[in-house]
């Protein structure tokens, strides 16, 4: 027996929301049933951790279900998306089989939940134009505050205006981009990112203002200006 496909209904979700995951296994000719184990590992991580596992048929019963031989069964189960944000792979995996095969894993993001206004608190979300190195640190206000992965972050911050750059081995962003973060909204910002060794004469006295509020109502200002000026 093996695992042929696995499919989920959406790509993103919030921490702790349920994920149904349906996985699709291929009897063999002296298969009786078998163990299926859904696992996950974040991204970059090479090691899986399994998150829930489940039977099909009677496994170690001892005789073939001939009459499933070479057929395709689908099972759907229900497990939990990480706490933590960021990319993931879901997988899932027979007993029989040593590795999670190309068609039977998945991608999912896993974001914060969009805060209420309340809270007086707002969400970015950092993405880049390019690939980053593994050493790029997102700074708020000229402070380094996380590691930034090519795949972007989400930050909550207290309401209020901010200086968002980066900085790692052999690049940097030209310019800080300012962002007004408001209460119970979530925004979408991308850093560009230049080679240190490059100079450019362009003026980035560029101010735009638009809504870029993913959940909420809110106004995201972008102020580009020139690092050092």
């Amino acid at each position: 027996m093996k695992v042929v496909a696995i499919s989920i209904p959406k790509k993103i979700y919030n921490p702790g929301d349920i994920i149904v995951v349906s996985t699709t296994v291929r009897w063999g000719l002296a298969d009786t049933g078998g163990v299926v184990s859904i696992l996950k590992r974040g991204e970059g991580e090479s090691y899986w951790q399994t998150v829930g596992t489940f039977d099909i048929g009677s496994p170690g019963i001892g005789i073939p279900n001939v009459l499933m031989a070479g057929k395709n069964e689908t099972v759907t189960v229900s497990v939990t998306a990480p706490e933590e944000n960021g990319y993931y792979q879901l997988g899932a995996r027979e007993q029989s089989e040593e590795n999670v095969s190309a068609n039977a894993l998945v991608q999912i993001q896993v974001v914060p939940t969009t805060p209420g206004a309340e809270t007086g608190t707002g969400v970015v979300h950092v993405s880049l134009n390019r690939e980053a190195p593994s050493d790029l640190v997102l700074y708020v206000n000229d402070t380094p505050m996380m590691s930034l992965p090519s795949s972007g972050i989400y930050v909550t911050l207290v309401t209020g205006i901010y200086q968002l750059s980066a900085e790692g081995t052999g690049v940097k962003t030209p310019f800080s981009v300012q962002v007004t973060v408001s209460p119970g909204t979530t925004q979408e910002i991308t850093l560009p990112l230049i080679e240190k060794t490059v100079t450019s004469d362009i003026d980035w006295n560029l101010v735009a203002v638009g809504t870029a509020a993913v959940a909420g109502v809110g106004v995201l200002a972008v102020m580009l200006s020139r690092k050092g000026d």
